[in-house]
């Protein structure tokens, strides 16, 4: 089991990481609201090696997060929460 704590140890970082690229929320109107790039970088790349890595790269996960979190917006960072959210479930 200690394995399986370390998994979720690292999944809640990247999640609190994602929380704090959706602090970093400017925008105008709800369609336009963009995220801190470089912030938004750190969270898909530290996600998408994590879910490559436990479940493969072509996992649902993987493969719903490399093709749904594509651009540094609140909108999409939501949706890499979402997923997840799903995986930690899972595990």
């Amino acid at each position: 089991m200690k394995n399986q704590d370390e998994l979720l140890a690292q999944l809640a970082a990247i999640l609190t990481t994602g929380e704090k690229v959706l602090a970093t929320e400017t925008g105008e109107n709800q369609q336009k609201r963009l995220v801190n790039e470089e912030k938004f970088h750190d969270f898909r790349i530290s996600a998408m090696s994590f879910l490559g890595r436990v479940f493969g790269q072509d996992s649902t996960y993987h493969q719903s997060f490399k093709s749904e979190v594509t651009q540094p917006s609140a909108s999409r960072t939501r949706r890499g929460i979402g997923i997840l959210t799903a995986a930690e479930k899972d595990l």
